[in-house]
């Protein structure tokens, strides 16, 4: 009697730990984290690795937070002193309009007004030739995500960094080529 006790509780015990252990493998898969530099280095490898070959040559560079004019150069904020991490992802033809950026903020920084501000003052048209259809700009807690490139290119991407992780993002801010606002010339209009 007690062999028909004991066997239906290990069993009972063996099933127990195996979910667990299933649960604890599944959590940390999906679990993202981007609290340092390196994490979020990877972040961007790994977006461009799960895309392929849909996207250009791209080469992944960690900017100096302290170089605060490259900084702005790619970030277009007027206080860079706020980033604590910033990695890039650029074609290595740079005739190809296409930028990702993933930057960490200090903690005690408003990130949706950090997010604005890249909105307004980001250069869809940085490039020689060409420039961005769209903007995409999210954050995960006090980490912002930036893409924008074709809408082939940038939509695929932004996708990516919302799965990685784990739909865990902030409100999504989009600027396309149609809301940009070109200024007013006092050139001669011309007559017919």
């Amino acid at each position: 009697m007690k062999k028909k006790i004991i066997i239906p509780i290990a069993i009972a015990i063996i099933i127990a730990i195996v979910a667990i252990i299933v649960i604890m493998n599944n959590s940390s898969k999906h679990s993202a984290n981007l609290n340092t530099t390196k994490e979020i280095k990877t972040a961007l490898k790994t977006i461009q690795k799960n895309l392929g070959g849909t996207l250009p040559d791209l080469e992944v560079t960690e900017i100096n937070p302290k170089d605060s004019e490259l900084v702005t150069s790619y970030t277009y904020l007027t206080d860079p002193s706020i980033i604590t991490s910033l990695v890039v992802a650029e074609p290595t033809m740079s005739s190809q309009a296409y930028l990702a950026l993933i930057f960490k903020v200090k903690d005690n920084v408003n990130v949706e007004e950090v997010k604005k501000e890249l909105l307004e003052n980001i250069d869809m048209n940085r490039w020689i030739c060409v420039s961005a259809d769209v903007l995409y700009i999210t954050n995960n807690g006090n980490t912002i995500f930036a893409v924008m490139s074709f809408e082939d290119w940038a939509t695929p991407v932004y996708n990516e960094f919302v799965k990685y992780v784990d739909n865990n993002v902030g409100k999504t801010l989009e600027k396309t080529a149609d809301d940009i606002e070109l200024p007013e010339t006092n050139l001669p209009q011309v007559t017919e």
